[in-house]
C-alpha cells in the first residue's frame, strides 16, 4: 500500500504538472493572439475583431472590442466632420468668388452682396461649430485611446501575473517531485 500511495502521488504530481503546463501554454497562446490584435489596432487597423468567451480573457476581449468599436466610431465621426468642414470651405470659397463678382457691380447688386455676406456669416458659424465638434470628438477619441492603453496595460499585467503563478505551480510541483 505504501508503494501504491507513492505511485498515486507521483501520478497526481505528473498530472498537475502537465495540467499546469497546458494551462500556461493555452494562456500564453491566447495572450499572444490578444497582444497581436492590439498591436494591429495600435497601428490603425480598427477592423480587428475580438471575440470573447466566458473566461476572464474572453471578457477582456469583449471589453477591448467595445473600446475599439467606440474609437472607430469616433474616427468615423471625425472624418465625417472633416468632410463637412471641407464642403463648408468649398462653399465659403464659392461664396467669396460670388462676393467678389458682385462687389464689382456695386450699385446694381447691393442687395445681392448683403445676402451673400449673410450666407458667409452663417457658413462661418457652421464651420466654427463643426470645428468645435471635431475638437470634442478628437478629445473623446484621445480619451478612448488612453482607456484602450490602460486596458492593454492591465491585460499585460494580468498575463504576467498568470505566468508568474504558473511558474510558481511548476516550482511547487518540481519541489514535490523531488
Amino acid at each position: 500500500t505504501r508503494y501504491t500511495i507513492v505511485a498515486i502521488s507521483a501520478l497526481a504530481s505528473v498530472l498537475v504538472l502537465l495540467g499546469g503546463m497546458m494551462i500556461q501554454r493555452a494562456l500564453g497562446r491566447q495572450l499572444a493572439e490578444l497582444q497581436a490584435s492590439l498591436s494591429k489596432v495600435a497601428d490603425g487597423d480598427f477592423t480587428v475583431k475580438f471575440q470573447g468567451d466566458d473566461t476572464e480573457l474572453g471578457h477582456l476581449r469583449t471589453s477591448v472590442q467595445g473600446t475599439v468599436s467606440r474609437i472607430a466610431d469616433a474616427i468615423g465621426a471625425v472624418r465625417g466632420v472633416a468632410a463637412e468642414v471641407g464642403q463648408d470651405a468649398e462653399h465659403i470659397a464659392r461664396s467669396a468668388r460670388a462676393l467678389h463678382q458682385t462687389a464689382s457691380e456695386q450699385a446694381v447688386n447691393t442687395e445681392e452682396s448683403a445676402a451673400t455676406i449673410e450666407e458667409l456669416t452663417s457658413t462661418s458659424r457652421t464651420t466654427s461649430d463643426n470645428a468645435a465638434r471635431a475638437h470634442r470628438i478628437s478629445q473623446d477619441a484621445q480619451a478612448e485611446a488612453r482607456t484602450s492603453e490602460r486596458v492593454k496595460q492591465d491585460a499585460v499585467k494580468s498575463m504576467n501575473e498568470l505566468l508568474v503563478s504558473s511558474q510558481q505551480i511548476s516550482d511547487i510541483i518540481g519541489t514535490i517531485d523531488e
